[in-house]
């Protein structure tokens, strides 16, 4: 197989899981700092009134409660089979929508776990936008899969280049995508793009999990972008779109979904742990469905309206702040769709890989260095992911400023 087109091909070895368990194990990093580095929800946010609520009021039907502790369809609970379609469609899913596309999981993570183990086998070929989601890698360890990167611009994935290398002979069993609201760019793939990717994956033999955790908090003045699951053929298809209530919810609730077609969905009720257990996470998906039939809008409209305001918080103090300390020197970030992330440029002298240290431990602020967000991580080390959901806008622009300071912090000892 030619790699003349210079795409980078690795085998996550079994090396590779320490560096994953460090980058993993920042998520529970205790720190002083300010930290716009976890993608996690602020927990202003985790409505634990609404959760107590929808328990109470399942376990007040005497004849039906019992059954949501029972074991459950592996498929989930028909109730949250609805649910997630209703919720779709009220967001702009809308071809080929129908409860039998869906099986409920405890989350994106698992649902490509699952896919991963229905739809691959060891050795075979993932391919992976650059940069992508870090935590995935992990995953296709496991399933002792080989990643293959393919750069992204503003618009997606390069799919000029990505066919060039399926022309040379690569044949990837699955493509893992993050199309909207991206993890860490915050950029969304562009229609044309989307529709593009799912034609190729029938002209070439692959499945797309295609990751869409953030479809629900696209920004309102904002053209809302597809799943890729509109793009699907029936009679062929090929894309596995994953949700999840964690962003619009609360992590700690673990319930999802995966909207594929119901062939698809079929092969996927045969994984192991659902043909043994039945629904993954039956119970809590009773209670999610229970709140997203009574009272859906206003809970998505709480996250969103609160991201939106992080998301202005974050870029203005970035224009605001940076500029003064870089003195002239250009910085480069993507104005956010949605979801969580900005993902910025620093100048080529600025090793991130160094800053973070001196920006938590002498600054007072914490991020996650660009170079985890590839497999060999050492590509993007002057970038940085910044997360504008976790904390509120006067503690992102306090952050922010402390990042400043700690970029002319670094500068003065590199030319020193």
């Amino acid at each position: 197989m030619s790699l003349s087109v210079g795409f980078i091909v690795r085998i996550v070895t079994r090396s590779k899981p320490a560096t994953v368990r460090a980058m993993s194990s920042l998520w529970e990093k205790q720190t002083s700092s300010l930290n716009l580095g976890k993608g996690h929800p602020k927990l202003s946010l985790l409505d634990v009134e609404t959760i107590s609520a929808a328990v109470q009021d399942i376990a007040k039907d005497g004849s039906k409660a019992p059954w949501t502790m029972q074991y459950g369809s592996g498929r989930g609970p028909q109730a949250m089979l609805d649910a997630a379609t209703m919720w779709m469609s009220e967001w702009g899913r809308s071809r080929d929508l129908s409860s039998d596309r869906i099986l409920v999981t405890t989350g994106a993570s698992a649902a490509l776990n699952m896919i991963c183990a229905i739809f691959t086998k060891p050795g075979d070929v993932v391919v992976v936008e650059k940069p992508s989601y870090f935590l995935a890698y992990g995953i296709f360890n496991e399933h002792n899969l080989k990643i293959v990167e393919v750069d992204t611009d503003e618009d997606g994935m390069d799919l000029d280049k990505f066919e060039e290398l399926l022309q040379d002979g690569l044949k990837p069993s699955l493509v893992y995508t993050v199309p909207i609201c991206s993890n860490p760019k915050g950029t969304s793939m562009s229609a044309e793009r989307g529709a593009r990717l799912v034609h190729m994956s029938r002209q070439y033999g692959f499945k797309i999990a295609s990751d869409e955790v953030y479809f629900f908090l696209q920004f309102e003045d904002l053209k809302m972008e597809k799943s890729l699951a509109e793009e699907d053929d029936p009679t062929n298809p090929t894309v596995l779109a994953m949700h999840s209530m964690s962003k619009t919810l609360g992590p700690g609730v673990r319930v999802g979904w995966i909207d594929a077609h119901p062939t698809l969905i079929d092969k996927l009720t045969t994984f192991g742990p659902v043909v043994s257990g039945g629904c993954q996470s039956h119970f809590m998906a009773s209670v999610v469905a229970q709140i997203l039939l009574e009272g859906r809008k206003p809970l998505l409209d709480k996250f969103r309206t609160s991201y939106q305001a992080g998301a202005v918080a974050l870029t203005t103090a970035l224009d605001k702040y940076l500029p003064n300390v870089l003195r002239g020197a250009s910085f480069r970030y993507f104005k956010p769709r949605g979801g969580y992330f900005v993902w910025v440029e620093l100048p080529q002298e600025i090793d991130t890989n160094e800053l973070v240290k001196l920006a938590d431990e002498k600054h007072g602020v914490f991020f996650f260095k660009g170079s985890a967000f590839c497999v060999d991580g050492k590509s993007f080390s002057s970038y940085l992911r910044l997360c504008f959901a976790f904390l509120e806008p006067h503690e992102i622009d306090q952050g922010v400023k402390r990042l400043a300071n700690a970029i002319e912090d670094y500068s003065s000892r590199i030319v020193s």
